[in-house]
C-alpha cells in the first residue's frame, strides 16, 4: 500500500519544486489595441464606418505614458464627443472603460484575451480587482452585443 503512495508523492514533490512562470507584460500593438476598441464600438451597436462621426484616438499622458498605468487606452469618439475610454490590460486583456466603471466582456473578445493570457502567464482580475485597478469602487459588466454593423 505505501508503494502505491510512492509515486504520487514524487508527483507531488516535484510540481512543489517547479518555478511558477509569474505573469509579465507583452507589448500589444497599436493595431490590435485598435481591433479590440473596434469591436468594443460595434458590440455596443455604433455603426463605426461612418468615419467622419466616429473615430478612435490613442490616449496618453502629457510626458507619453499610458493614460492608465498597466492599460493601453483608446478612445472612442462620435461627434468629437468621448463616448468610451476603453482600456485594455497589458497582462490579462480584459477591457474596461474606467469613466463609466464597465466591463466590456463580449464573446468575441475572448479569443484575444485568451491568447494574451497564454503570452503573458496572467490569470484574470476578479472583479474587484479589476474596478480597484482602474479606480472604480465596482464595474458594471457588459456581454450581450448590441450589433449595429
Amino acid at each position: 500500500m505505501l508503494a502505491a503512495h510512492i509515486p504520487l508523492l514524487f508527483v507531488l514533490l516535484v510540481q512543489e519544486t517547479q518555478p511558477v512562470r509569474p505573469p509579465h507584460k507583452v507589448f500589444i500593438p497599436t493595431s490590435a489595441a485598435l481591433d479590440v476598441a473596434r469591436q468594443v464600438a460595434r458590440d455596443q451597436g455604433y455603426s463605426i464606418a461612418n468615419k467622419k462621426l466616429y473615430f478612435f484616438d490613442l490616449m496618453m499622458t502629457e510626458a507619453g505614458k499610458p493614460a492608465l498605468p498597466g492599460y493601453v487606452t483608446l478612445g472612442f469618439y462620435g461627434n468629437s464627443n468621448l463616448l468610451n475610454q476603453i482600456s485594455i490590460n497589458e497582462n490579462t486583456g480584459q477591457v474596461v472603460d474606467s469613466l463609466k466603471c464597465v466591463v466590456f466582456e463580449y464573446p468575441d473578445l475572448q479569443s484575444f484575451q485568451q491568447e494574451l493570457r497564454q503570452e503573458t502567464g496572467a490569470q484574470p482580475l476578479s472583479t474587484v480587482e479589476l474596478a480597484k485597478s482602474v479606480g472604480c469602487d465596482s464595474l458594471r459588466h457588459l456581454n450581450k452585443p448590441l450589433r449595429s454593423e
